[in-house]
């Protein structure tokens, strides 16, 4: 959007041996005048169609409900406003071309052009959940460890540490959730652990591929014998037999509604 009102282009041209400058044009210039009849207020567009794309960036934060369709808003709002301006820029430089002038691109058409690829890179990421190919992120101190392995010390050493003791899972190991709609890839799930998360993001135990559910949506907890349930904050929330719920215990027979998917909870 800076990139439309910097100066984009020189014009000059040359006529009885000298060459004398038109000087330096921005987009909203060609959009509102007439200059080489190049006038074109669709080349408003251009400017309003990023303003879209950058709305839509931000509307996700009013209606989380409408988070799928935002990564389409955005690459359509960027895929018109590029075809715009290349389109005007070809049809602007035929025209100077058959009245003898010289069509130059400025400094400020890289400020353009460099807007233009940060926000196609934002629409890839949109429809990739974040990661820039498809690829799952995972947060730098996931992999310190594997990258970097600490080799053990040697038993009888000023710095030697025993190990800790195991801990042992104490969960039931028939606590699992069953599968009545939605998008989840397995029929059942299984809760190992005494922890267990559940959300869009590629780290948690399970992963659900819904728009309307957050990153890390839902945590279950297994504490004194019993499974409780804690919303992380999500958007749209997590609901226990129709109510929504920041925190609470599980029963058998519960059913669980996170995004659009329903489990039932069996233990």
């Amino acid at each position: 959007m800076v990139g439309f009102f910097m100066p984009t282009m020189l014009v000059s041209c040359s006529g009885f041996g000298t060459t004398s400058s038109m000087g330096e044009l921005s987009l909203a210039t060609l959009a509102g005048g007439n200059t080489f009849q190049a006038g074109e207020s669709s080349l408003y567009l251009v400017f309003f169609g990023m303003l879209i794309a950058m709305a839509a960036t931000f509307f996700y934060y009013l209606r989380p409900d409408m988070e799928r369709y935002m990564p389409m808003v955005e690459a359509g709002a960027v895929g018109i406003s590029l075809l715009v301006m290349l389109s005007k820029l070809l049809q602007l430089k035929s025209q100077v071309d058959s009245l003898g002038l010289k069509f130059e691109l400025r400094y400020g058409a890289f400020f353009l052009f460099a807007g233009f690829l940060l926000a196609l890179g934002g629409v890839i990421m949109a429809f990739t959940n974040g990661s820039p190919l498809g690829f799952p992120i995972s947060h730098p101190s996931e992999s310190y460890g594997k990258a970097f392995p600490i080799p053990p010390t040697p038993p009888g050493s000023d710095f030697y540490q025993p190990p800790p003791p195991p801990v042992y899972n104490q969960a039931s190991s028939s606590a699992r959730l069953e599968l009545v709609s939605g998008n989840s890839p397995l029929p059942f799930v299984q809760l190992t652990g005494t922890d267990f998360t559940i959300g869009r993001g590629s780290a948690n135990d399970l992963r659900l591929p819904d728009k309307s559910v957050s990153r890390s949506h839902v945590r279950l907890r297994y504490a004194q014998g019993s499974w409780f349930i804690q919303d992380q904050e999500s958007a749209i929330g997590t609901y226990v037999n129709g109510q929504r719920v920041q925190a609470g215990r599980l029963n058998p027979g519960d059913q669980l509604k996170i995004g659009s998917t329903i489990f039932t909870f069996r233990s």
